[in-house]
């Protein structure tokens, strides 16, 4: 076998350059492909336009759509009426009146409302009345005061005469003009009047005294009878509180969470809702621009950096044949969403700004919720790393492996 291959290449030299030329060829366009850095991981990642703000408004209790107080284009303001949710309402009969149980507590709730709220007047009747006798007590007490005093004034005027007549007698008995029976009666006077200013001041005393246990008596009355009230007003609030919350258990009422106008409503008159879904969607006012957000595995985060630029094609019909949007990271979250052992669980959120660029897709015409897919790619590899890159990735997690 190897004569006649010898004897064929000796017969044939030409045809032996050829395939030696070959062979250089291919070797050498070999080596050029290893050392190109054209080859890296390449993954897709999905993400979705957020435009806007949006409120989607979900009942959180399972029940039949009785009334709906708006319409789409509407204006609402925070705490506005949406609509009305009637729950799946279940009674029973009180096994010894035979009588509906939720009849029975709103009639007893209801009588003991009446009887709170009746004695709450009457407290407040008893603390109007108290103010009146306050109010008359103190005219009364100023009223006697004044005529203590104008007494007083007139005993004080008197004490000032019988000083100066009891001066004047003593210089006219000396002289015998006045006998000492008329001196010893004006002393006697003298003394009556200085007894009558005491007398005076000890009534006006007692009256003070009278006046400050009135009012500590008028002040402890009217704080027993708030007391009262704040335990009355709370026992109202209780019993209202019930009321409200049997009332809750037929029916409750969805109202707006802020200010916006009406864009969406999903349900009609009658419909059941569950809460799975939003019945409503309000929108808000917003100035931000459109911007989309990805979703990136724990695998794919690490070909990602902030300031990225990428491009981005809409999935959304007819723009998906319009070419690709221009966009650059702005934020690149540094945890998941969740945290799981599973990688579908276990995502990254990364936020990119848009521009139109020379793509043919305006922002305009962007809705939020519309999907999107974008490209990422690893750092130029050569071939010959790349088809290496296992073996680097294995010395690189165990560093000690030559050494075993």
């Amino acid at each position: 076998m190897n004569i006649k291959l010898t004897e064929c290449v000796q017969k044939s030299p030409l045809s032996f350059r050829v395939y030696a030329w070959v062979l250089t060829l291919v070797t050498l366009v070999t080596i050029v492909l290893l050392m190109q850095g054209r080859y890296g991981k390449q993954e897709i990642v999905q993400g979705v336009i957020r435009e806007g703000a949006y409120y989607r408004v979900s009942p959180n209790k399972p029940g039949n759509v009785v009334e709906v107080y708006v319409k789409e284009g509407d204006t609402v303001k925070k705490g506005d009426k949406l609509l009305r949710v009637s729950l799946l309402w279940q009674d029973s009969n009180n096994k010894n009146t035979n009588e509906s149980i939720y009849d029975e507590t709103a009639t007893r709730l209801g009588k003991i409302k009446e009887t709170l709220l009746e004695e709450k007047n009457n407290l407040h009747k008893e603390l109007i009345e108290i103010n009146v006798r306050k109010v008359n007590y103190a005219k009364n007490y100023r009223e006697a005061i004044e005529k203590i005093d104008l007494i007083k004034s007139d005993y004080s005027k008197k004490r000032e005469i019988y000083k100066s007549q009891l001066a004047d007698y003593n210089r006219l008995i000396k002289s015998k003009a006045i006998t000492k029976a008329e001196l010893e009666n004006t002393k006697q006077n003298d003394v009556d009047n200085e007894l009558a200013i005491k007398k005076v001041d000890i009534e006006k005393n007692a009256l003070e005294k009278e006046r400050e246990e009135k009012e500590l008596s008028f002040h402890r009355i009217e704080r027993e009878i708030i007391q009262s009230r704040s335990v009355l007003e709370k026992r109202i609030s209780d019993n209202e509180n019930e009321m409200n919350n049997i009332a809750l258990q037929q029916d409750y009422i969805v109202t707006a969470p802020a200010d916006s106008i009406v864009h969406d409503i999903g349900i009609r008159q009658g419909d059941y809702i569950d809460g799975a879904m939003p019945s409503v969607i309000l929108k808000g006012e917003s100035n931000t621009q459109s911007f989309a957000i990805l979703y990136l595995t724990t695998q794919q985060i690490g070909l990602l950096d902030k300031d990225e630029e990428l491009f981005i094609r809409i999935d959304t019909f007819p723009y998906e044949n319009y070419g690709t949007l221009s966009a650059r990271v702005t934020n690149v979250s540094d945890t998941p969403i969740k945290l799981s052992l599973d990688q579908k669980e276990s995502l990254f959120r990364v936020k990119v700004n848009l521009s139109e660029g020379r793509g043919r897709i305006p922002l305009f015409a962007l809705k939020d919720g519309m999907t999107l897919t974008t490209s990422l790619r690893q750092p130029p590899l050569t071939l010959l790393e790349w088809l290496f890159l296992p073996v680097v990735k294995t010395f690189k997690r165990n560093p000690d492996i030559l050494e075993k």
